[in-house]
């Protein structure tokens, strides 16, 4: 762990997979993590901006961090990415439901299809990813699960349905 890191933290030997981790909040919490010391799974959606951040991460801060595309709403993705982790690490200690499609649709032009596609990746993907990590996680005696909200998950909005059900979902 660096000195200048600007964290008081050090997890040298942990593992972390940050789900929706190559931009926004989840690219934050990537390099914190890489920062403090931590192996990173970057994943998200589209495997190249991941293995573009993890390539930096790797760089910047010498931890061994990897990207992997993975679509967090699809059981067999996520399979595939704790066992990659698996294989790859031994170990899982830290897993950050951070994925999410955000929709701003009046309801009226909301499709059932749109409704359902956002809840799978923003309620859906936090169950499966937690459900795919636990049994790594207790193969090393615990972990830590960080499912990340919103505010619209407290108070919904008309123009913004699907988000606001599933970040109420992930609050509850």
């Amino acid at each position: 762990m660096s000195e200048s890191n600007g964290f008081n933290v050090d997890l040298t030997g942990k593992v972390a997979v940050v789900t929706g981790g190559s931009r926004g909040m989840g690219k934050c919490m990537s390099e914190a993590f890489a920062a403090c010391g931590a192996s990173v799974v970057v994943a998200s959606r589209k495997a190249e901006p991941c293995e573009a951040l993890a390539a930096e991460l790797n760089k910047k801060y010498g931890t061994r961090n990897q990207g992997v595309g993975c679509h967090v709403g699809d059981w067999d993705a996520c399979d595939a990415l704790i066992k990659r982790v698996t294989d790859d690490y031994g170990r899982l200690d830290i897993l950050v439901n951070n994925a999410a499609m955000l929709d701003i649709s009046p309801y009226r032009d909301l499709s059932y299809v749109r409704f359902n596609e956002v809840l799978r990746t923003n309620l859906d993907g936090a169950l499966l990813m937690t459900m795919a990590a636990v049994p790594l996680m207790e193969t090393a005696g615990g972990g830590r699960i960080v499912n990340l909200a919103s505010i619209m998950g407290l108070v919904g909005s008309k123009d913004s349905l699907p988000y606001s059900t599933a970040k109420g979902g992930i609050v509850n």
